[in-house]
């Protein structure tokens, strides 16, 4: 409960990663210490997750590296 509101608070997105390899992006991500929740698999090459807004510029790095394209579904927070 307390974790859902800071999270609310600070604000989070809902971002799609499409690429050949998402699964290198989850993991370049856990080593750059972004924090990423509810991951589901879209399909073979695209995954949703959850993410922070000070983590999702930080996340463009690795989706670069991983040869992945970001994108944003949704955002929640009170900051949008």
């Amino acid at each position: 409960m307390f974790f859902r509101l800071v999270n609310f608070i600070k604000g989070y997105v809902v971002i799609l990663v499409k690429g050949l390899f998402p699964e290198r992006f989850i993991n370049l991500c856990s080593k750059n210490n972004i924090e990423l929740w509810n991951i589901r698999k879209e399909s073979k090459n695209a995954i949703t997750a959850h993410v922070k807004i000070n983590h999702f510029t930080e996340a463009k790095e690795p989706a670069k590296k991983s040869g992945c394209k970001i994108l944003i579904r949704k955002k929640y927070g009170l900051r949008f």
